[in-house]
């Protein structure tokens, strides 16, 4: 059989540099023919059979095709599908002829007769961006952690003001201070044997001990500690012989213990992190880019992960206001005992596993000289080692730090390169050294009315967070899940990266293997050709 030379080559001239980790996409083959075939062209026809990765005998002068770095072709005689490849050696053999090496664009050329099928995908960018939806680790550098708002709280919850009590434990009720059945021998549900008189400032306390002196009851007294002012109530004026010569003092105290309380903290996060940056990915939203902080100011600091506040309040079938919520217990006791902890975190509703407790108020010591010795016994202020690590970010990154998104461009193809200069190579403290020497302050917390929860929104930097932010807007998230890898579903491209993908397609079995390694190495599908390779365009989920 006779075959008639019927072969076309269209030279064409690409406005950007088509690369197999940088691919163009198209809803179908003919809007994919249009696009190349409205590019400047130099028609080519009446050629013998045209084989792939091969050379094209082309007639003509060399200089008249060196600006083509692209081609599509055709053998008619054969088919009328249209090939597409790379223009990757042009050779001057004559004046009259010039040969075109060419190498197949596997993916433009077979793209609409692959069939994805479920593979191990590494990394990709989602079609679902809610907060808390993906935390996988990325393994990138963090760098310093700063503060970007920090609350110091009471440790009594809505209460703007931490009023200093101090209960004095008595084992005798003199008559000038009331009637000893009203006073309370009850801590909580532990029996003391004592009863408890409760004032509202130093020299009144004071007053109260020169009394019992006076009337040679001193050893009456048996302790003497600080306490919050919701511990005791119904204060009622009382008139206290003064210890020197005639008169009395009027003292306000109290003689009604409140055992036990409980009280809520509520929070909300802010749509920033660091200084004001507001993330075009929301996984920045999340540990370890950010979270809540709380320290109990004397050492222990526990680290909450804003995402696993549950907040939806499936008991009501409702949406609940606040980002983080925290319950507060508090006993009445010498020195006092309190924990907070996170309110349905985690799952659990009361989730104490995650409890931060209230380090200890002072206790007085005296003989006749009231705080002679109280600092020996305010030694239970010991600091609890605080939770959490380091997480890890950016080192080495001055590509991506420039500030221009479309910087990107240029190196999009060798994301292993980018993945390892990314990778962590700071392991930092979530905590400043100098906090593990908090031992015993809780004397100072509270002469400086400091005695509470100190809540704090911490973060990495403005310049890490924009950083990381480019580097998932370019590549996605790590998933690391088995799935139908995400080709489409970004409005103009989507970077998949996979390990050993599986895919099927009518096609030879060189080109798939080598689609296939596409895929595995990390590839960016583009849809759109005049945003082809600009960073700086709007990717939002369609």
């Amino acid at each position: 059989m006779l075959v008639v030379p019927d072969s076309e080559i269209r030279l064409l001239k690409t406005p950007f540099e088509m690369s197999d980790s940088n691919q163009l996409t198209f809803s179908n083959a003919t809007n994919q023919y249009n696009y190349f075939n409205s590019l400047p062209k130099i028609i080519y026809d009446g050629l013998t059979y045209i084989r792939q990765n091969g050379v094209v005998r082309y007639a003509g002068l060399i200089d008249d095709i060196l600006g083509y770095n692209y081609c599509m072709y055709q053998n008619s005689a054969f088919s009328n599908k249209w090939f597409y490849a790379y223009i990757t050696d042009i050779q001057y053999v004559s004046d009259e002829v010039t040969y075109i090496t060419i190498e197949t664009d596997v993916f433009q050329t077979w793209q609409f007769e692959l069939n994805y099928k479920r593979s191990f995908v590494e990394r990709e960018h989602v079609n679902n961006d809610t907060i808390g939806l993906h935390t996988i680790p990325e393994g990138l550098e963090l760098g310093e952690y700063v503060y970007s708002k920090a609350i110091a709280s009471p440790i009594y919850p809505d209460s703007t003001d931490f009023i200093n009590i101090y209960a004095i434990g008595v084992t005798e009720v003199l008559s000038a201070i009331g009637n000893p059945a009203t006073l309370s021998t009850i801590a909580g549900k532990i029996p003391t044997g004592l009863y408890y008189i409760g004032v509202t400032t130093l020299i009144d306390l004071i007053h109260i001990v020169d009394y019992y002196d006076k009337e040679g009851k001193g050893e009456a007294i048996n302790c003497v500690f600080a306490i919050p002012s919701h511990h005791f109530k119904d204060f009622e004026a009382k008139q206290i012989p003064s210890k020197y010569g005639t008169g009395s003092w009027q003292i306000p105290l109290s003689l009604t213990v409140v055992p036990t309380f409980e009280g809520t903290y509520a929070l909300n996060r802010r749509n920033f992190i660091g200084n004001e940056y507001y993330p075009i990915n929301n996984k920045l939203k999340t540990y370890p880019y950010c979270f809540l902080r709380v320290s109990n100011f004397t050492g222990q600091v526990v680290n909450y992960h804003w995402e696993d506040f549950n907040t939806y309040k499936k008991s009501e079938g409702m949406t609940i206001e606040n980002d983080a919520e925290f319950k507060l217990w508090g006993v009445f006791e010498p020195s006092g005992s309190y924990k907070l902890f996170p309110n349905d975190y985690k799952n659990n509703l009361n989730n104490r596993d995650y409890s931060v407790t209230m380090s200890k108020l002072p206790i007085g010591a005296f003989n006749s000289d009231l705080y002679t010795n109280w600092q020996t016994q305010n030694g239970v202020n010991q600091a609890l080692s605080y939770l959490g690590s380091g997480g890890a970010i950016i080192g080495g990154t001055a590509l991506l730090a420039t500030g221009n998104p479309a910087g990107l461009a240029g190196i999009a193809g060798g994301f292993m390169g980018i993945a390892n200069t990314m990778a962590q190579v700071y392991e930092h403290s979530l905590v400043p050294d100098s906090v593990n020497g908090n031992i015993n302050t809780g004397d100072v917390n509270f002469e400086f009315n400091q005695f509470g929860f100190m809540f704090s929104e911490v973060s990495i930097k403005n310049e890490y967070a924009r950083i990381i932010d480019k580097y998932f807007s370019a590549f996605g998230y790590k998933v690391n899940d088995f799935k139908v890898p995400n080709i489409t579903g970004r409005r103009n491209w989507n970077y998949v990266k996979t390990i050993d993908i599986n895919l099927i397609g009518d096609i030879p079995q060189k080109d798939l293997e080598k689609i296939r390694e596409l895929f595995n190495s990390g590839i960016t599908l583009w849809h759109n050709p005049n945003t082809f390779l600009d960073y700086s365009q709007n990717n939002g989920i369609i």
